[in-house]
């Protein structure tokens, strides 16, 4: 990691090789400044670390969208074990019944439906959900 002057502040850089270890989530940092033995915080505040896209681990998926695939997978073969051991909010689907996962399914549809619309409207595109009618002769 370095430093440089930039006028009245500074730019920080870290190698990517040092960020690559670094692990997902919410963090606290603190700038501070020593001089003859004296360290002073100049600035504090908090950063949110986003996993990596080139890691094969990443997965971009939302929570709804994961489940919601876990629930269909489960309804489409109950055999299938690894959708068959998938927790959802701390229950695992082969303890659920089928009006259970029925109805999670529907919750966990209306919620990716929701992200879907979310992200249209946010790169400027029209709400799916908004239906725009005229009448007239």
């Amino acid at each position: 990691m370095h430093a440089i002057a930039q006028g009245d502040n500074h730019l920080i850089t870290v190698d990517a090789a040092t960020t690559a270890a670094w692990t997902a989530g919410s963090y606290e940092w603190r700038a501070q400044v020593s001089k003859s033995g004296e360290v002073h915080t100049i600035a504090s505040g908090n950063i949110t670390i986003s996993a990596g896209y080139s890691g094969a681990s990443f997965d971009a998926r939302s929570h709804a969208r994961k489940a919601l695939e876990a629930v269909e997978a489960y309804l489409e073969n109950p055999n299938n074990l690894s959708a068959a051991s998938y927790e959802i909010a701390g229950r695992k689907l082969q303890r659920l019944g089928i009006p259970d996962l029925l109805s999670l399914r529907d919750r966990y549809r209306f919620e990716v439906s929701q992200e879907a619309a979310r992200a249209r409207l946010a790169r400027g595109l029209p709400d799916p959900r908004r239906v725009l009618v005229r009448f007239g002769p």
